[in-house]
C-alpha cells in the first residue's frame, strides 16, 4: 500500500509542488503547498492539468478531491497556497491511484513566439528576396570570393 509520500512525490514530479504542511487522518489527506512560478508558467499550467484530471477522475472513483487556494497574510502581505484535500473511506488505499493519475497527466509545453527582426528604421531584415543585407534565395546571394569581386565592382 502506498503512503502519502507517493502523492507528494507525484505532485512534485508533475508540477514542482512544494509542500508547506501535510496532515493525515483515517478518511482524509490534507496537503498545503505552493507551485513555484516560472517564466513560461509551465508549472502553473501543469498544476491546472492535474486539477482537471483529478476532477474528471473523481466522478468515477470512490474518493473525492478538493483543490483550492488558501489565502494567508505573510508579513502584512496577501499570499496564497494550493490546498489539496483527498476524502475517502480508508483514504490510504487510494494513494497509489491518485499518484498514478497525477504522474500520467500530460505535461504543459512552453509557447514559443516568433518575433520579427527589425532595426527600427523600417527596413525589413526578414525579406528573403535579397535586400541590402541578410539572406536570399539559394544562388542569388554572392558569398566568398564572388562577394568580394562584386563589392569591388560597386555592387
Amino acid at each position: 500500500m502506498a503512503t502519502s509520500d507517493a502523492v507528494v512525490q507525484a505532485l512534485k514530479k508533475r508540477c514542482s509542488f512544494e509542500v508547506v504542511s501535510i496532515k493525515e487522518a483515517e478518511n482524509q489527506l490534507w496537503i498545503l503547498g505552493r507551485v513555484p512560478p516560472d517564466m513560461a508558467r509551465v508549472n502553473e499550467n501543469n498544476w491546472n492539468f492535474v486539477v482537471a484530471r483529478l476532477l474528471a477522475a473523481e466522478t468515477q472513483r470512490p474518493w473525492k478531491v478538493d483543490l483550492s487556494r488558501k489565502y494567508l497574510l505573510r508579513g502584512g502581505k496577501l499570499a496564497h497556497a494550493k490546498r489539496f484535500i483527498l476524502d475517502a473511506e480508508n483514504v490510504k488505499q487510494h494513494y497509489s491511484d491518485v499518484a498514478n493519475i497525477i504522474v500520467t497527466t500530460p505535461r504543459a509545453a512552453a509557447d514559443v513566439m516568433e518575433i520579427p527582426l527589425g532595426d527600427g528604421l523600417g527596413r525589413d531584415r526578414n525579406n528573403p528576396s535579397g535586400g541590402r543585407r541578410g539572406a536570399g534565395p539559394a544562388g542569388s546571394v554572392a558569398v566568398g570570393p564572388a562577394a568580394v569581386f562584386s563589392k569591388m565592382r560597386g555592387g
